[in-house]
C-alpha cells in the first residue's frame, strides 16, 4: 500500500506543517520565528503528519537539497510540536524497540565519555572508546538496510533522503573520532568527541521524535517480523541479539520463504540447479557462494539488487531488506552521481569493469565493479566484488605445499 492510502492526516495539520516549513527552507522565516508562531497559534502535528508534509514537499521540490539542508532548522521549529507518542509494549525482539535501546545505550556511552573529559588526558584510553564508538555504525547499516527499503515501498522517499544524510554524518564523525585518537592530540580528540557527541544527539532525537513514529504507523507486524533476520544478521550496537520467537525466527529464515517472498518460487534445498559448466543443488549453490572469501553482489539490467552473498564477516553488511531495491537507494545522495556515472560506463561498455581500493582499519578493501553481457553482447546487469587484499599484498616468497598444522 501507498503512504496516502495508510497514513490518515489532519489536512488542517499538513498545511499548517507545510506553510511554516516551506517558509524556513525558503529563508522567509527563522527556526526561532517559527517556533513563535506555532506557540502562538497552538499548532501541533502528529509524527506521521510532519513525515507526510516532509514527503509531500520533496515530492514537490525540483531539487531537495534545500530541503535536507534545512532538517537542522526544521526540526528545532517543530520538536516542541510534534505530539508525544503514545505508550506502545513491543515484543523483546520488535526492530523499533532495539533502535530506541541501542539509542538508550548510545547516551550511557556518552555519559562515559563526558565523564573521561574530567580527567587527566589518557590517549590509550580516548583509543579504546573512540575505537568502541564504532559500533553504533551498526545501527545505522540496518536502518539503511532494513527500514528504508520497507519505507520505500510504501512510497517514502524524502524524509529517507534526509535521514541517510544525517546518519552518513554521524558516520563520518565517527570515522574522524577514531583518527583523532590514534594521531593522539587531546584537542583534537575532545573536538572530535563533540562533533560525534552533536551530531549523534541530533539524529537520535529526530528518530524518536519523527522516524520510529512514523514506522510504526506505516508497517505492519509482519513487515517487522520479516526484519529481524536481517537485523540478526547485520548485528547490533552496544546491546545484546535479543532472544527470538524460535518457531517464528525458522520461517522467516526458511529457504522456502526467501524465495517465495522474492521470486514466486517454490524451488525446494534439494532442487537441483542446471548450470552452464555444471549441474548442483540449491543448497550446495548456496554454501558455495556463501564460502567465497571476498563480499559478492548481483545487480541486475534495470539497477535492482539481486543477490548478495552471506558469508561471515562481510566487508560491507548487507541484509535481505535490500532485495529487490534501487541500488541508488542503497547508497547516500554524497555519492549517486558517481554510482550512476558508474553504471552508465559499464551498460554501455565505456568500460568493462572498475577498481576502486582504499584503506579501512588495518584492512586493504578491493573494490571491482564488473559489466555483465550475454552472448548477444546485451547488458545483464553489474557483478560487485569486495575483498581485502591486505593478507595477498604481505606475500613473500613461494608456498607451493601445504604448511605444518
Amino acid at each position: 500500500m501507498h503512504y496516502t492510502d495508510i497514513l490518515d492526516v489532519n489536512k488542517k495539520n499538513v498545511q499548517n506543517a507545510r506553510k511554516y516549513s516551506l517558509a524556513i527552507i525558503d529563508k522567509d522565516m527563522t527556526a526561532a520565528e517559527v517556533i513563535r508562531a506555532l506557540h502562538e497559534q497552538r499548532i501541533t502535528v502528529e509524527a506521521e503528519e510532519y513525515f507526510y508534509t516532509l514527503q509531500q514537499i520533496g515530492e514537490e521540490a525540483e531539487d531537495e537539497e534545500p530541503v535536507i539542508d534545512a532538517f537542522p532548522a526544521l526540526f528545532k521549529a517543530f520538536e516542541a510540536h510534534i505530539a508525544p507518542e503514545p505508550p506502545r509494549k513491543f515484543s523483546a525482539d520488535h526492530p523499533l524497540r532495539l533502535y530506541r535501546s541501542e539509542n538508550e545505550a548510545m547516551y550511557d556511552f556518552f555519559d562515559d565519555g563526558v565523564h573521561m573529559l574530567r580527567y587527566d588526558y589518557d590517549a590509550e584510553a580516548w583509543q579504546t572508546y573512540a575505537k568502541k564508538a564504532q559500533t553504533y555504525k551498526m545501527h545505522l547499516h540496518r536502518k539503511q538496510n532494513q527500514l528504508y527499503p520497507h519505507l520505500s515501498d510504501k512510497g517514502i522517499s524524502g524524509p529517507l533522503r534526509i535521514f541517510w544524510s544525517y546518519d552518513d554524518d554521524v558516520k563520518n564523525a565517527l570515522t574522524e573520532f577514531e583518527k583523532a585518537a590514534k594521531d593522539g592530540n587531546q584537542l583534537a580528540v575532545q573536538s572530535a568527541f563533540y562533533a560525534v557527541y552533536d551530531a549523534t544527539a541530533f539524529l537520535m532525537r529526530a528518530e524518536e521524535k519523527l522516524l520510529y513514529p512514523s514506522a510504526f504507523k506505516l508497517l505492519t507486524l509482519n513487515e517487522f517480523i520479516m526484519m529481524e533476520v536481517g537485523d540478526e544478521e547485520i548485528g547490533y550496537a552496544f546491546i545484546e541479539p535479543p532472544a527470538h520467537n524460535q518457531a517464528e525466527r525458522q520461517m522467516m529464515r526458511g529457504l522456502d520463504f526467501l524465495m517465495l517472498h522474492h521470486d514466486g518460487s517454490d524451488l525446494s534445498g534439494d532442487t537441483i540447479i542446471n548450470l552452464a559448466t555444471g549441474r548442483m543443488s540449491l543448497m550446495h549453490l548456496n554454501l558455495m557462494l556463501s564460502h567465497l572469501p571476498f563480499d559478492l553482489t548481483f545487480i541486475d539490467e534495470n539497477n535492482l539488487v539481486r543477490y548478495y552473498n552471506a558469508r561471515a564477516n562481510r566487508l560491507f553488511p548487507r541484509s535481505t531488506g535490500v532485495i529487490g531495491r534501487d541500488v541508488k537507494n542503497c547508497h547516500p545522495r554524497e555519492s549517486l552521481t558517481k554510482v550512476q556515472a558508474l553504471i552508465d560506463d559499464l551498460r554501455t561498455g565505456q568500460r568493462p569493469y572498475a577498481d576502486f581500493w582504499f584503506r579501512r582499519d588495518d584492512k586493504m578493501i578491493l573494490i571491482r565493479y564488473i559489466a555483465v553481457r550475454d552472448k548477444a553482447d546485451v547488458f545483464r546487469g553489474i557483478v560487485e566484488v569486495a575483498m581485502d587484499i591486505a593478507p595477498f599484498a604481505a606475500i613473500e616468497g613461494e608456498q607451493r605445499l601445504l604448511p605444518e598444522s
